[in-house]
């Protein structure tokens, strides 16, 4: 008996897997285009005349879908842009009242600090010196 690879059957099992659904489209559409051609020439008219009507539609309702979403996520932006500022303009009392610092004014201070650490260090390097 000769040793098998590991994993060989289901690597060839997911192989055809992912092959389906090719297979499956190939196949209904050659059965679709045989059993058109069975039909006599005004129903096969019929046929593809309402098949376009329906890919019209979808495509008609798929695009006001697209709109639909678009105008709910402006509203949603509206109305979250809208609540930000009211919860600003309800902090910032309190935050002046209390004396908070701002970002920036965090980061004027820290700049500072680092500016301040560095002097210190280039004269306690050149004292050292």
């Amino acid at each position: 008996m000769t040793p098998r690879k590991p994993g060989t059957r289901v690597e060839k099992l997911a192989r055809r897997v992912n092959a389906l659904p090719e297979q499956v489209t190939r196949e209904l559409r050659e059965r679709w285009e045989e059993a058109l051609h069975r039909l006599p020439p005004e129903w096969r008219k019929a046929v593809k005349r309402v098949l376009t009507e329906v890919d019209r539609t979808g495509t008609a309702w798929s695009k006001r879908a697209e709109r639909l979403v678009k105008t709910a996520r402006r509203r949603v932006e509206e109305v979250a842009g809208r609540a930000e500022k009211q919860v600003v303009e309800a902090v910032e009392p309190l935050r002046v009242r209390f004396d908070l610092p701002t970002r920036a004014e965090v980061d004027r201070l820290r700049k500072r600090i680092d500016h301040l650490e560095r002097r210190m260090r280039t004269r306690a390097g050149a004292a050292a010196a």
